[in-house]
Formats: C-alpha cells, structure tokens, sequence
C-alpha cells in the first residue's frame, strides 16, 4: 500500500519492478495493469488512469513454474529458477514527457553510446534539448561538453543512440 499526494496536470505516475521472477501479473487497486516475464531487466507500467489521491494497493502475483518459461524451461537444469520480487519496487511522478535514465558504453578507442530512455503520454513527438558532459575518475571534464536534440516520439520511442567521441579515455 502507498499513499499518494494530488496528481498535478500532466503528471504520470508509474510502478517499476526492477527484478520479478519468472512471470509476474500487476494490479493496482484491483485493476491489471499488465504482466512480466523472465526478471532480468526492469518492468515498469503507467498507472496514472488507476491511481487516486490517499492510499492505493499494488499486488503481484508471481509465478516461477517450469510452464511460465517459454523455451527457458529448458535451461531449468542449468540453473535455479527463482521466485518472486527479488529487487525494488517503486513509484515514479513525471511530467508526460521525461527523460527517464540513460545507458552509456565506451570503447577503448574513445567512442561513447548514449542510449537514452524516456515516456511520452501524449500524441505527438517532442523534442528534447540537454547536454553530456564525461568526466574522469578526478572530476576533470574529458573531451568536449556534446550539446543535443532528441525527438521523444509518442509511447516514448527514442532513435540513437547518441554518439560521442572521448579522447584516451581511462579504462
């Protein structure tokens, strides 16, 4: 149970389970919001049409049965399937259109991939103006500050990802 404050306009709130082994049914105040598999990455799921201001409920039934596995069930002898929520459960607010996180992979040649999550609840793309900066392990900025524009297509689609350039990176 969780007690939410007034939605502002526009505002979006979301439930992530950041690890629910193997498949996981989610309902908030009764009503499904969706399902997961496999509890290797994230699943998060926009509630804003289910939640209310005061106390709300989250319940997820998980089931880690052979059956729920897909072609998996066939790696069961390799490994010990797990069950249930084995990481975070969390509340998002956000505007309904956000950035919502990024993943970067470096090379040792210096070449850098940004690729960029975000929402976006409403009809038509946006875009999005921001900035990376790459610092090293002292805090000194290495390589050039990379100014952006990024169109958010509805759903929250990105293209990318971003590429960038960091001289003798540190590995």
């Amino acid at each position: 149970t969780f007690t939410l404050s007034t939605l502002r306009k526009g505002e979006r709130i979301a439930v992530v389970l950041q690890s629910c082994y193997w498949y996981g049914r989610v309902f908030v105040n009764g009503v499904e919001v969706g399902t997961t598999k496999g509890g290797y990455l994230p699943a998060r799921f926009d509630i804003t049409e289910v939640v209310h201001g005061g106390d709300n409920t989250i319940a997820v039934i998980v089931d880690n049965r052979q059956e729920t596995m897909g072609v998996f069930k066939r790696l069961h002898a390799f490994y010990w399937n797990w069950g249930g929520l084995l990481q975070e459960v969390s509340i998002e607010r956000h505007p309904e259109v956000a950035v919502l996180g990024i993943r970067a992979i470096g090379s040792v040649e210096g070449r850098l991939r940004i690729w960029i999550t975000a929402v976006n609840a409403t009809q038509e793309a946006r875009m999005h103006k921001g900035t990376v900066e790459v610092f090293d392990g002292k805090g000194k900025r290495a390589g050039d500050a990379r100014a952006f524009t990024i169109k958010i297509k509805p759903g929250g689609e990105v293209d990318g990802p971003l590429e960038m350039f960091v001289p003798h990176p540190d590995l």
